[in-house]
């Protein structure tokens, strides 16, 4: 008996996983030995437009860790963003706010090859913060400057294969664990190098 939403999975992949499979291997095969890259995450006091930043965490392309900092959002946090990351006011009263971490995140930052899990809402968290700090920000204007920005969500559920036949789509994968953001930055690179090793 078929188990309800599950209708069609993996039924008729399409002929070009393969080689979508392959592909998605050497893109994370270039990034784990690319130098410049830099494994981000950022934990928040919420979604949407209350999504400000609370942690932020990044790595390098061997694990080390380059910044991993509790921040200040400059409100309160709500309690369901609290229970998912067990980040709370009282644990932030002292931190830094983004403004303070931000010569050591422009740094860290300058020139990487930044990847993250869901990179769309990474980086809008980055541009919400810059323009609370530049009224009159604009994102050519940036002061934090990657070479550019990856999103390992899309390949990591290609590689995953999961087909939805009636939607003609693979389904989301989610990368798992806690929210720490650390965590999830060492979570990632594990992710990648899966990756690495599935075709």
């Amino acid at each position: 008996m078929r188990q309800p939403g599950r209708r069609g999975q993996n039924a008729r992949r399409p002929p070009t996983w393969p080689r979508q499979r392959q592909q998605v291997g050497r893109w994370a095969r270039g990034l784990l030995t690319d130098p410049s890259l830099l494994v981000l995450d950022i934990q928040t006091a919420g979604l949407g437009a209350q999504a400000w930043a609370v942690q932020i965490a990044a790595l390098d392309n061997q694990g080390r860790t380059l910044v991993d900092e509790l921040l200040n959002p400059g409100l309160s946090i709500p309690a369901e963003a609290s229970r998912l990351h067990g980040i709370t006011d009282a644990a932030v009263a002292r931190a830094p706010s983004f403004g303070d971490l931000l010569p050591e995140l422009r740094g860290v930052v300058k020139g990487r090859r930044c990847i993250a899990y869901n990179a769309r809402f990474d980086k809008g968290v980055m541009d919400r913060e810059l323009s609370r700090l530049h009224s009159s920000f604009l994102p050519s204007r940036a002061p934090l400057e990657p070479r550019r920005w990856e999103d390992a969500l899309g390949p990591a559920t290609v590689a995953r294969g999961m087909w939805l036949a009636d939607r003609s789509l693979y389904r989301r994968q989610r990368l798992g664990g806690g929210y720490d953001a650390a965590e999830k930055c060492r979570g990632l690179l594990r992710r990648l190098h899966e990756l690495a090793r599935a075709a």
